[in-house]
């Protein structure tokens, strides 16, 4: 016999697909995969269907192990309780032909994915479809720490109005990366998502979010995840607008665009990081200069001993503030995973010293400002976070190419604790520390203006800088500041040795 069938089992033993059933299958022509068709896949994905039944097949070389590592993934899938009931997996053994070779598979009934233009032909049952979608993912992520893959595609209903999940990968969790860019996808592509619908839907999220994995603050970086992408015209922006407040159970956040419309110059402050005399003497600089407003590109906490001070100094000054990464942590909108054991102590530390209304204030500030041209954040362009990714120079040509794929000319950030320009020209890239510099000479800049309270590269004086937006000059600023107040408060709560070294040596 030239073909051999394998039958390693079903989701449901008693619904299994029959050998017979299978070796028809596999007689069948091979579908065409397309992006909007029926059918999409991988390019060595082989997809063979009847009216009502669906192979999918990859060749899967060597035939030693794959049975054992079948059965495993079987088992994987049973306790998932994602996918059709009768979805069976075997393996096909063809001796001869253009099919010849060992084929790993599965048999599903043939469903109808939510991809399809037919799937949003009545609102209310695409609507009930996508938010049974989104409960899936989070229940599986929060119960297996893994992801489904998030494509419309992937997902179908049978004849009942049952939703399954068809792709038969699952990813590594990423902290709601992912899922925030798809969510954002969804809000400007489906017009049948109404803003009534969308706030639906982000209630629905809200409540498998808390529900799955007790973590309310997950709502709002899934939030900031989801404003950081683009939406064009009015339609996006009301659906925008309501998943938000959905989501949050509030009003949403607009996008910040308004007070900085002026074209007067404006300061950039950075890593401030609880130091408070440092932070008094970059504002005595601005007053004295004029300058009234400006963006703080986050970390006000973190590393110092003066952080419910320089909360207090920075609310005052009126400015626009992003939340940095050691914000965030204190907040306690995310943990201190990642950072190193003597950041993680100052973490705890700070949220110890600080009540709960600062606390929120902190976990309530936007990761992003945007404006025509140009974005502000704490970290990289280029992270889906907003706060974690270091512009350097093993990354400021990548995040240089961002801009340009995405319409903007300028960012400015924080967290590299590095004052100067990472630039691109139409000759060159490099980078550029000159105290003044005018944007016009670069066709992308990713802008730092360096550290507040904790200078790096040798420099102890604090550091800021102001751009002129009628000009498009930049001055960056440092001034000395009393470091040894500030070294004197951290040996008084007894601070990390390494800490007080680092703003001895600027390093």
């Amino acid at each position: 016999m030239a073909t051999r069938i394998d039958i390693i089992g079903a989701i449901d033993p008693a619904l299994a697909c029959s050998p017979d059933l299978a070796l028809e299958l596999f007689a069948l022509p091979a579908q065409a995969l397309g992006h909007d068709g029926e059918f999409t896949g991988r390019p060595l994905t082989r997809i063979q269907a009847s009216p009502q039944h669906v192979l999918k097949l990859r060749l899967a070389g060597p035939a030693q192990g794959l049975r054992e590592q079948t059965e495993e993934t079987l088992l994987r899938e049973r306790l998932y309780g994602v996918y059709h009931p009768a979805r069976t997996w075997l393996i096909v053994t063809e001796d001869q032909g253009p099919q010849a070779g060992v084929w790993l598979g599965n048999v599903t009934p043939r469903l109808r994915a939510l991809h399809l233009p037919q799937a949003e032909e009545d609102a209310m049952v695409f609507f009930r479809h996508v938010r049974a979608m989104l409960q899936m993912y989070l229940r599986i992520a929060a119960r297996f720490r893994v992801r489904l893959d998030e494509g419309l595609s992937n997902f179908a209903v049978d004849d009942a109005g049952q939703l399954h999940y068809l792709d038969d990968d699952v990813y590594p969790w990423d902290d709601f990366a992912h899922f925030s860019q798809s969510v954002g996808v969804l809000i400007r592509k489906l017009r049948t998502l109404t803003p009534k619908f969308a706030q639906m839907l982000g209630q629905t999220v809200r409540q498998a979010i808390v529900g799955e994995f007790g973590d309310a603050g997950a709502c709002r970086r899934v939030a900031d995840g989801i404003r950081g992408l683009y939406y064009n015209g009015d339609d996006q922006s009301r659906r925008l607008d309501g998943f938000i407040e959905g989501l949050l159970g509030a009003q949403p956040h607009s996008r910040t665009r308004a007070t900085l419309h002026e074209q007067r110059p404006f300061a950039l402050l950075a890593d401030i990081h609880a130091n408070r005399p440092a932070l008094e003497t970059a504002l005595a600089g601005l007053r004295r200069l004029g300058v009234d407003r400006g963006i703080v590109l986050g970390d006000i906490v973190g590393y110092g001993p003066h952080p419910a001070e320089c909360i207090e100094l920075v609310r005052d000054s009126g400015f626009e503030v992003v939340r940095g990464n050691h914000d965030d942590a204190v907040a306690g909108t995310s943990t201190a995973e990642g950072f190193t054991a003597t950041a993680a102590r100052v973490v705890e530390w700070t949220r110890q010293r600080l009540g709960d209304e600062a606390r929120g204030w902190l976990g309530q500030l936007p990761t992003r400002l945007e404006r025509e041209g140009w974005v502000a954040q704490h970290g990289a362009p280029m992270d889906p976070a907003f706060f974690r990714a270091y512009v350097y120079r093993m990354t400021y040509e990548d995040n240089l190419r961002y801009l340009a794929e995405h319409g903007l000319r300028w960012a400015f950030h924080g967290h590299s604790h590095i004052a100067g320009i990472f630039y691109a020209t139409p000759q060159r890239s490099g980078f550029s520390d000159e105290a003044e510099q005018s944007l016009l000479d670069y066709r992308e800049a990713l802008i730092c203006p360096g550290s507040v309270g904790q200078p790096r590269g040798g420099s102890l004086d604090a550091q800021w800088a102001v751009f002129n937006p009628a000009t498009t000059q930049i001055h960056f600023f440092r001034a000395p500041y009393d470091v040894e107040l500030t070294l004197r408060d951290m040996a008084a709560q007894d601070f990390p040795g390494a800490l007080m070294d680092r703003l001895r040596t600027g390093t």
